[in-house]
């Protein structure tokens, strides 16, 4: 999928002003000489994310929203009567508002699909809103301190480098992706040789977001001599040893050039990075081949192997010793550095991320129900202030509801067994906040004899009129799960894949019905599965090559199944084997296509009665259905070389005739031969 990108970015005012200091006449200049000059200076992600999309086949432009003297060259070149608007936007205080309406017409002019916005603390959420229908996504990356103000539905995905940001969003309703920070390699071709002039240094910001790691720093200095740049230092007291060797602000390549003459590099960070290492130190001092001492965070070890690419420290004491010793054992020294820089260039390059993102952004272009234009069901608040379009059930009704769950929820399991259940169960949907015209999925339970399996009931599932109807329950789940409301079939899904211990493996998904577990799986995992997709029936099929175009499916029979033996690491039986009388033969099919792993997901089960046939009607198609006998499934997993590993229990419940009570499983099996 070949997809524009639009990014915006802002610059820090003082490294705005110092770079047109330092190259004076530049804002006279043509737009394009003016970007590629800023660009060149490397500061911050600079043209690091257009420059590696364009070679992932995606369209980019990067534009440095509150850089005025560049905006102003561009309205000038494209919109020169705006560009004569900004002397009355600066009598009035207000250029912030011409540099949106710059950036308004820069939007229709190269009309992206996705707008990227690198800081959501500077674009106005009224402005989001009104240029949202002009492209497909609207994207926020964030990792930093957020506004208290800030109204994040203004976002279809926020990205992000803190883990603890994501589940914060997630639990608001807000979709969000976890996505590191990187290196760009073009540096240090920039950079060219290098002299060591420096033992140890730091260069970063000494704000008030920076108090924790500041402290940290003045007790550290107080042992072992640092150098320091970087910013925020009128926020530290007079007599701070900071003050004493700082040499001032240090931005872009100067800031590259310094790290790379250092031996050391320390670092700490950002009081809200929380238990997390996260901040762009770690790459950019890795990046220029400077060993890097970093404070331990919980996952350090999934971005570099402390001890043999960086060191932690704990506290400052520790710290101190690390720097001494690591100065006085060079050699050591240069291995570690070595090993960091080889695996920041391997695994941690503005390439690497870029293909993660493109992965991500065609997930959720792919699918638009991911966008967060829809009404939030959350509880918490995710302003101050919520729109008045933000509307759910009545107070009223709200308490009446919870009133009568808690009457009922003791008899359900007596409601079950009773006649009419289909109603009752309308009822409880309703008071649960479902539609008053909803129909439940399965109904109409009866027992029946081996003999009585028809062909009828077994080609049931693929009668043409379930896909439309599933699927509209399944668009349902899939807007919940988005919003944070994980429906447990689906989290016990991506658990028991998780369970396995694979994480780059091809799953085969038998009974996939429209595919929808592969864009679960990929949402819930985080990574775009390597996934086939077989199912019994033709309409479902169809409908899953529809919805996910590039994504490979097959018609295909459980008991026969059109694969070579051990042609997928792990196969997926997928709510399917309860629907299939010659349910051995799907096991041992299972079995012998699974080259490691056989997950049996969503199996109905009981401890005290034989494996019981039924028919039901599932979304209004009379079709065959079992609930089995846990123990004689547990052997024929056994009989065909497949050892439990794991039972997730999913649910519990009561069916019309089925005397003992049904628990509702999924097996996650280890092949062993």
């Amino acid at each position: 999928m070949s997809l524009k990108f639009l990014i915006v970015d802002t610059y820090y005012p003082v490294f705005l002003r110092s770079f047109y200091t330092r190259h004076p006449g530049l804002a006279g200049q043509p737009y394009a000489e003016q970007w590629r000059t800023l660009m060149d200076q490397c500061f911050g992600t600079a043209d690091f994310y257009s420059l590696n999309l364009k070679k992932l086949d995606c369209e980019a432009e990067e534009v440095v929203a509150n850089c005025v003297p560049l905006q102003q060259r561009w309205a000038y070149e494209n919109q020169p009567r705006l560009a004569k608007l900004l002397p009355i936007y600066k009598t009035l205080s207000r250029v912030k508002s011409w540099q949106l309406k710059v950036l308004v017409a820069q939007i229709e002019k190269l009309r992206p699909d996705i707008l990227y916005i690198q800081n959501l603390n500077w674009v106005d959420d009224s402005w989001l809103r009104a240029v949202r229908s002009r492209v497909r996504l609207v994207v926020g990356q964030t990792a930093y301190p957020l506004r208290d103000d800030l109204d994040y539905r203004c976002y279809d995905l926020i990205l992000t480098s803190f883990p603890h940001y994501v589940d914060l969003f997630r639990r608001q309703g807000v979709s969000s992706e976890y996505l590191r920070l990187a290196f760009e390699p073009e540096v240090l071709k920039r950079l060219g040789s290098i002299q060591s002039a420096y033992d140890t240094v730091f260069v970063g910001g000494y704000t008030g977001h920076h108090r924790a790691g500041s402290q940290l720093l003045e007790q550290v200095a107080r042992k072992v001599p640092l150098d320091f740049w970087g910013y925020g230092t009128e926020s530290l007291p007079k007599d701070s040893p900071i003050r004493q060797r700082y040499h001032g602000e240090a931005w872009g390549l100067d800031m590259y050039r310094i790290l790379a003459q250092a031996k050391i590099t320390l670092n700490r960070h950002i009081d809200v990075a929380d238990r997390y290492a996260n901040n762009m130190r770690l790459y950019e001092a890795t990046g220029v081949g400077t060993l890097l001492v970093t404070d331990s965070k919980d996952n350090l070890h999934d971005l570099f192997e402390p001890g043999k690419e960086v060191l932690s420290y704990r506290d400052p004491e520790e710290c101190v010793e690390l720097i001494r010793y690591y100065l006085e054992h060079e050699n050591e020294r240069a291995v570690i550095a070595a090993a960091g820089q080889a695996r920041t260039l391997r695994e941690h390059t503005y390439y690497h991320r870029m293909r993660e993102l493109v992965d991500i952004i065609e997930r959720y272009v792919e699918h638009p129900e991911r966008a967060t234009r829809r009404v939030v069901t959350t509880s918490a608040p995710l302003c101050e202030h919520q729109p008045s379009y933000v509307q759910g059930p009545s107070p009223g009704f709200i308490g009446v509801a919870h009133a009568a769950q808690a009457l009922i929820q003791p008899l359900r399991p007596l409601l079950a067994r009773l006649p009419g259940q289909r109603y009752l169960r309308l009822v409880w949907h309703r008071l649960r906040g479902g539609s008053q015209t909803a129909q439940p999925v399965s109904y109409g339970h009866r027992t029946i004899p081996v003999s009585a399996v028809t062909h009828d009931l077994v080609d049931g599932w693929k009668d043409p009129a379930i896909p439309p109807r599933q699927r509209n329950l399944v668009e349902s789940e899939l807007r919940r799960m988005y919003q944070g409301d994980i429906v447990p079939v689906y989290r016990a899904s991506a658990e028991a894949l998780l369970a396995t211990g694979m994480s780059d493996s091809f799953i085969v998904e038998v009974g996939c019905a429209s595919g929808y577990y592969y864009e679960v799986l990929s949402h819930l995992l985080r990574r775009k599965i390597n996934y086939l997709g077989i199912d019994y029936s033709p309409s479902l099929i169809a409908q899953a090559r529809q919805f996910y175009p590039h994504v490979p499916f097959l018609v295909g029979d459980a008991t026969k199944l059109p694969l070579a033996d051990q042609s997928c690491d792990i196969l997926l039986s997928g709510t399917v084997l309860l629907h299939v009388p010659e349910y051995e033969k799907a096991i041992q099919e299972s079995a012998r296509v699974a080259r490691y792993w056989c997950v049996f997901h969503r199996t109905p089960v009981v401890k005290t009665i034989n494996t019981t046939y039924l028919s039901k009607f599932a979304y209004g198609v009379q079709v065959v259905e079992l609930v089995f006998d846990e123990e004689e499934i547990l052997s024929l997993f056994a009989k065909y070389g497949l050892k439990l590993h794991i039972a997730l229990d999913l649910d519990s419940y009561y069916v019309e005739g089925v005397k003992d009570k049904v628990a509702m499983k999924t097996y996650v099996c280890r092949k062993v031969s």
